[in-house]
């Protein structure tokens, strides 16, 4: 886009007055040159083409982005703009949350109130508003005041100063972000100490519906997962631990047929074919000799698992140690 809007300038194309956000553009042309530039823009690239929305010609407004841009006299006035859609639902007081995520969308919109050039008829109707937003959603109204001081504070003093600014993207460079499971008995304790290290506790939050509810698709059998598997002697109590990227049950018939070609060299096999076994040993079926141990769906972790499975294992059938040898592993011995 930056490439196709210094064409457009270098060529004389482009209007006096175009403001791009990401994808969305505010632009200031005559209404009857619309279409030729419309059209010209559509023509510059194939990969880019644009619609367009115009003023309203009887209240001369225009939604851009949060902003309702409206022209009067020449002059452009702005007001906080919400989709027809809005529920004016956030998360309630009463959510089991961090009270850092339940201010977070206030944050947001008293930040908005307090830095956008509004009017003051469209100041005392976004601040109602979200004094509307906080009765629905269980919070007070001095919750708002706060925050409209709060923030009316900062963006006063960064524009007074760079210092303040300065300051705290410094702290913010050096701080750690940790992210901990939202238990208001320990979390809230803990936030002190954290801070004391520059440390910045964000919560999540496992207590999700999708947890809650069943799924709706069909249950993946053990058989077509894939991860570290285990596969157990029918005579003995010795096991193989093994990774794999496709289904556990193929990768057992590939050691089925190992053992079926005698091939020594891997490690049932030689298990199996032992001359010094006491007893013969057998890998019946994969009903009965074979689980899975952890399903592991991404597979840049299969090495690390199998390795902690394989360290902390017993009577191993395995010729080698896993793929990853550390010493931390020796923990698990």
């Amino acid at each position: 886009m930056s490439r196709f809007e210094i064409s457009l300038k270098e060529d004389g194309l482009l209007p006096r007055i175009w403001l791009r956000y990401v994808d969305d553009v505010f632009a200031v042309i005559k209404r009857e040159d619309l279409s030729n530039i419309l059209n010209t823009l559509n023509t510059r690239c194939d990969n880019i083409k644009f619609t367009s929305e115009t003023e309203d010609e009887i209240s001369h407004s225009l939604p851009f982005l949060d902003l309702n841009i409206k022209r009067v006299n020449n002059k452009l006035e702005f007001a906080v703009y919400r989709k027809p859609t809005s529920t004016d639902r956030f998360i309630t007081s009463d959510s089991f949350c961090s009270h850092q995520n339940k201010l977070a969308a206030f944050h947001s919109m008293v930040h908005r109130l307090c830095s956008l050039p509004l009017s003051a008829s469209a100041y005392k109707v976004e601040y109602d508003h979200i004094l509307h937003l906080a009765d629905v959603n269980g919070y007070k109204k001095s919750l708002v005041d706060r925050l409209i001081v709060k923030h009316s504070r900062n963006i006063k003093n960064n524009r007074m100063s760079t210092l303040f600014s300065q300051n705290k993207l410094t702290k913010k460079s050096n701080q750690k972000r940790v992210s901990v499971t939202f238990s208001p008995n320990i979390t809230n304790s803990l936030k002190n100490t954290f801070e004391r290290f520059n440390m910045k506790m964000v919560h999540n939050n496992d207590s999700k519906l999708k947890f809650t509810l069943g799924s709706t698709k069909d249950k993946i059998s053990q058989s077509e997962k894939s991860g570290i598997y285990q596969i157990n002697c029918s005579s003995c109590d010795a096991k193989y631990i093994g990774q794999t990227r496709r289904s556990v049950k193929k990768r057992f018939d590939e050691h089925h047929r190992s053992v079926k070609n005698k091939e020594l060299d891997k490690a049932i096999a030689a298990h199996i074919f032992d001359i010094d076994n006491e007893r013969p040993h057998k890998i019946v079926s994969f009903d009965e000799n074979v689980k899975l141990i952890k399903n592991v769906t991404n597979p840049i972790k299969l090495d690390a698992y199998e390795s902690v499975y394989i360290s902390s294992s017993r009577n191993l059938m395995n010729l080698d140690e896993g793929p990853i040898n550390s010493p931390l592993f020796e923990i698990l011995k």
